[in-house]
């Protein structure tokens, strides 16, 4: 039996069933108001699309914390009531139509809209929702970011550092150099190694500064309209016997002069210490050699190279120069004795040139004391020897520096007039001592 004139296979009837129920929905108000169907569309939700359902993120793909996922279990719950009852309207409004029953159709529609309507309010309700989780993606991004930076700040370091550990074995490889030449340097200076030699140069560095202050002494006694040959005369009387030479003068003056600054040479510290000091070992006598060498006088008299250095230096100075400069000497040059109670009462040192000639050439006497101490501490004996006057002249250990000019045509009738500059032994080599020769004879050894 067909109903409503469906065609055999009666897919016709179901057609215009749909088709009817449709009309009816369309002139009647299927939800209990009139235009719910309005051109073939609700109107519900303020006519708000109903959008495809989105795939959730499942908790694998990202990561929720329990305060992100509280919110959502209540949707998730409502939405799948709603699901449900969506089927169940769905398999009511399916029966209704099959078997024609107009109420039905109705009623299982009325319930598809509504629950599709609810479905909407959902949806409404999740997209205003609070945007936690875009927050939380903008702080992901910007530690992200931050991390890109440091990634970027750690390479350029690394560069940094590459170049600076480049830098710091150039700079090992030139102390490296540096310090070999300097260990080369030391051990050509190394007391040990030097021989009579540079104790040679040494003595001639001191003299230079004993020929300027003779110099500087005789100035002031023309000044003073001072008897330069009688003053050399009563010196040392053979300078009056060969005849008046300014280079004999300059002899006598020297031979005063080393004689006072020379004096006690052989002991520890010039014997001016107030107790016997314990000898310096050779690398602390070196040491202070060099220093001595780079300062001037008065740096080593105010204690710039070290506060027991300079009070022995100053006490140096002060005995040689009140045994050299006497106080009628000082009264003719200078019409006081100012300097010397200055330096009498160890209430400082003049800064006259005077006086700043006398202390240059006791520095330089004083250095050349500490380079024989450095000397003796190595195994090298050193001593100083000075020739008595009658003695008969010998090369070995004189230098003839002026006299008879008639005594030099052989040794058998030349000796020692006085002794100029004193003599050295350094080890096994001999400096001479520069010595005034005349016609007298002396000893037959010709020893000092």
């Amino acid at each position: 039996m067909q109903l409503c004139g469906t065609s055999p296979d009666g897919t016709g009837g179901v057609a215009r069933s749909i088709t009817k129920v449709r009309r009816m929905c369309r002139t009647s108000d299927v939800c209990g108001r009139r235009g719910y169907w309005k051109g073939g569309r609700p109107t519900c939700c303020h006519r708000r699309r109903l959008h495809p359902v989105q795939r959730l993120p499942e908790d694998g793909d990202h990561p929720r914390d329990d305060g992100e996922r509280e919110p959502l279990e209540p949707l998730f719950a409502s939405l799948s009531a709603a699901i449900s009852a969506i089927e169940a309207a769905h398999s009511q409004f399916r029966l209704a139509h099959s078997s024609v029953d107009t109420d039905a159709v109705r009623s299982a529609a009325q319930i598809v809209f509504s629950q599709l309507s609810h479905v909407s309010l959902l949806e409404c309700s999740y997209r205003k929702r609070p945007r936690r989780r875009a927050g939380l993606e903008t702080q992901v991004r910007e530690q992200r970011d931050r991390l890109k930076d440091l990634h970027l700040e750690t390479k350029r370091l690394q560069y940094e550092l590459r170049d600076r550990d480049e830098e710091v074995g150039g700079l090992r490889a030139t102390l490296s150099e540096v310090e070999a030449r300097n260990a080369a340097m030391e051990a050509e200076l190394r007391p040990s190694d030097m021989g009579a030699s540079y104790f040679h140069a040494a003595l001639r560095y001191a003299l230079t500064a004993v020929r300027r202050f003779v110099a500087l002494m005789a100035r002031h006694m023309m000044q003073s309209r001072w008897d330069l040959d009688a003053a050399a005369g009563a010196l040392q009387p053979e300078v009056l016997r060969v005849g008046r030479r300014p280079e004999h003068r300059t002899l006598a003056f020297m031979s005063l002069v080393c004689r006072a600054m020379f004096t006690g040479f052989h002991h520890p510290d010039f014997g001016v210490a107030r107790r016997a000091p314990p000898r310096l070992d050779g690398s602390r006598a070196f040491a202070e050699f060099l220093a001595l060498k780079a300062a001037t006088a008065r740096e080593v008299l105010v204690g710039g190279c070290g506060e027991e250095e300079g009070r022995l230096f100053g006490e140096f100075c002060r005995r040689t120069y009140l045994g050299l400069v006497e106080a009628k000497m000082e009264t003719s040059f200078f019409g006081n004795l100012e300097q010397r109670e200055m330096v009498d009462a160890r209430r400082g040192f003049p800064k006259t040139e005077f006086f700043e000639g006398f202390a240059e050439m006791a520095r330089r006497v004083w250095l050349l004391h500490r380079l024989a101490e450095a000397f003796a501490d190595k195994g090298q004996r050193l001593s100083i020897f000075q020739v008595r006057k009658g003695r008969l002249f010998s090369a070995a250990y004189m230098e003839e520096v002026g006299g008879d000019a008639a005594g030099r045509e052989g040794e058998s009738d030349a000796a020692v007039g006085f002794t100029v500059v004193p003599g050295f032994r350094v080890g096994e080599a001999v400096i001479r001592a520069k010595v005034f020769v005349t016609r007298a004879k002396g000893p037959a050894d010709g020893r000092p």
